[in-house]
């Protein structure tokens, strides 16, 4: 089973689905979530404000694995989300996320001679800038620290960390959280596999 979070229209959910999954997606437009149901109806969608945590979700099976693809940076709170995953996926299942790189996204190139780079201001502060593309939403600029720390605070520690390189020269940020073996991730962040890889913490008894 797997829980896309933030799944927008439906597309990486439906080609999960394809690839044989069972695949529960959420999210909080209703009109993303109209357009994924006419457009794959064999897909499960559930209409829920992340921003509140994880609504009921149906009865099955243990959560495979997570995936917010692209879609954490674009709302808050984000505790309430995380400390629902806390508790929700067991151990052996992964959790996926991936979001563009706090450092660079949308802080302007600056060229001095033969050297182009990006002006990074503020990264320490968290900001909300709102983005025109994709209808128009608000971007929320955190630093990787926090999202390092609220992986921590949700009783994850990370093991991995890549950021696979845009064709911009510029890396994304991704994470993959796993609670059991991790899957093979190109050094290069070639794969298609998402790559910083975190691990349960397991409280001794």
């Amino acid at each position: 089973w797997v829980l896309d979070v933030g799944c927008g229209s439906g597309w990486l959910a439906a080609q999960l689905a394809d690839a044989g999954a069972h695949v529960v997606g959420i999210d909080g437009s209703a009109e993303l979530i109209r357009r994924a149901r006419a457009r794959f109806p064999a897909v499960q969608w559930l209409l829920h404000d992340l921003r509140d945590g994880l609504p009921k979700l149906p009865d099955h099976r243990p959560i495979d694995i997570v995936v917010a693809h692209m879609s954490v940076m674009d709302f808050d709170p984000l505790l309430p989300l995380f400390n629902d995953l806390g508790f929700l996926v067991p151990t052996g299942s992964r959790l996926i996320i991936t979001m563009p790189h706090p450092a660079f996204f949308n802080y302007k190139s600056a060229t001095e001679g033969e050297v182009t780079f990006r002006k990074v201001r503020n990264y320490l502060r968290h900001e909300t800038w709102h983005i025109e593309s994709y209808g128009g939403h608000n971007h929320y600029h955190r630093p990787l620290s926090y999202y390092v720390n609220l992986i921590a605070d949700a009783g994850f520690a990370l093991v991995r960390f890549d950021e696979p390189e845009r064709k911009d020269a510029t890396p994304v940020f991704c994470l993959l959280i796993s609670f059991g073996e991790l899957p093979n991730c190109s050094p290069k962040g070639r794969s298609t596999r998402l790559p910083v890889s975190v691990t349960r913490a397991v409280s001794p008894k």
